[in-house]
């Protein structure tokens, strides 16, 4: 129910933010703006991804992080490609290390096998 919940007030909200944005810059501007995010978000992901491969590869790491790590990135592409300011913001926190090292230690400690 939760996860529903979420389906439909996401997008609901992604509305009332773009209708927000398209009054204040105009609707060239927010079209703009959205396609820069999502061509920029993935050369991101990308440059982070080739982080994660090569750190797999030549690294002596934690490879659950480095799995986590490789996780959270996908999400953050899939994040970045939908059009939406709010996801836009989401992938872009995702892109970043220290972020996503602290969502990998949350997720961690809650999943934690005894």
């Amino acid at each position: 129910m939760k996860w529903f919940f979420l389906l439909l007030v996401v997008p609901i909200i992604e509305i009332i933010v773009f209708f927000k944005v398209n009054e204040f810059v105009g609707t060239l501007n927010t079209i703009f703006i959205i396609i820069s995010t999502a061509v920029i978000g993935t050369l991101l992901v990308q440059n982070q991804g080739k982080k994660i491969i090569f750190s797999l590869k030549y690294e002596n790491t934690n490879p659950i992080h480095l799995l986590g790590s490789g996780f959270l990135i996908f999400i953050s592409g899939i994040l970045l490609l939908t059009p939406g300011f709010i996801t836009d913001i989401v992938g872009f926190f995702l892109l970043y290390p220290r972020f996503r090292q602290k969502i990998i230690r949350y997720l961690s400690k809650k999943f934690k096998p005894y």
